[in-house]
């Protein structure tokens, strides 16, 4: 009635006025006792693929099946494996065996001790007996991997990565490694982005705005206020498997124009005007040392 959904406060609009905290482990014998805080002090990172979701879908629930029936069926091969490994005999009895050994009790009687050993012979059967070695065949299973392979290959879509990247696999051919890590860059970069947008850059900002309300430290006279929140967030870049190759690409984009050295620079996180002036500094620093 008060629209409290899953402890957060919503207007009739669906929209978060407050969340309320408990102030102990729910697990724990105290009294759940509970602290609200206005929305305005939260910033809860949701992925939502509907109105109004209040706590949103994991990232993971694509592929959350798929890495327990991965686990389960690693389980399930390494016990084969162990029994595999392991000696598992029986005794075959003939149904002409002698009766005075064939009497349960009689047989209850007899201490029969089988210690296994390398080369080993058995001589202590009862007359109508056969020893018999019992191994699961198909052990190590020769599909194993094949199969683990493409159930990773299927997680790694469901949860934005990479195949090579989250079994660190690599394959043998330039081409496949580059696909693989261009389709793997693509993904981090838009998750980056949003991680940076909705709970790295109001973080920082929230965090200099407090310092300052709280006279933790003093403006500087010649500094702008505002600047201060103006900061550089770098998102991972895209490595080279070959930097030759990839220095004469961009060689090639400059040379035809397609591609700006500004940019270029932006694309590895770098600032195009820092870059050129710690280059003539370094040309300027050259001309004085010799």
């Amino acid at each position: 009635k008060k629209g409290i959904k899953q402890g957060v406060h919503k207007n009739s609009f669906g929209r978060p006025m407050g969340y309320y905290f408990h102030k102990n482990h729910p697990n724990e014998r105290f009294k759940n006792k509970f602290v609200y805080v206005p929305a305005n002090d939260i910033l809860h990172i949701k992925l939502t693929r509907r109105h109004p979701q209040t706590r949103g879908v994991t990232a993971f629930h694509a592929s959350l099946g798929r890495f327990q029936d991965i686990e389960e069926y690693e389980l399930f091969e390494r016990t084969a494996a162990k029994m595999a490994a392991s000696i598992i005999g029986q005794i075959k009895r003939d149904k002409e065996m002698n009766s005075d050994y064939f009497d349960a009790e009689k047989l209850a009687e007899v201490e029969r001790q089988i210690k296994f050993a390398p080369g080993m012979f058995f001589d202590n059967l009862f007359p109508g007996e056969v020893a018999e070695i019992m191994n699961p065949n198909g052990r190590p299973n020769q599909a194993l991997y094949e199969f683990l392979n493409h159930n990773l290959r299927m997680a790694s879509l469901g949860v934005g990565g990479s195949f090579g990247g989250i079994t660190q696999i690599r394959e043998a051919s330039y081409s496949a490694e580059r696909a693989n890590m261009v389709e793997s860059a693509m993904q981090t970069k838009s998750k980056a982005k949003m991680f940076i947008f909705k709970l790295r850059k109001p973080t920082y900002q929230r965090f200099v705005q407090t310092v300052f309300l709280n006279n933790i430290l003093s403006m500087p006279s010649d500094v702008d206020a505002k600047s201060l929140l103006r900061a550089q967030y770098k998102i991972p870049i895209l490595e080279h498997i070959d930097p030759l190759k990839a220095a004469n690409a961009r060689l090639k984009d400059k040379e035809l124009g397609y591609k700006a050295v500004g940019e270029m620079i932006r694309e590895d996180n770098r600032n195009p005007d820092e870059v050129r002036q710690q280059i003539d500094a370094e040309r300027a620093y050259e001309v004085i040392d010799e």
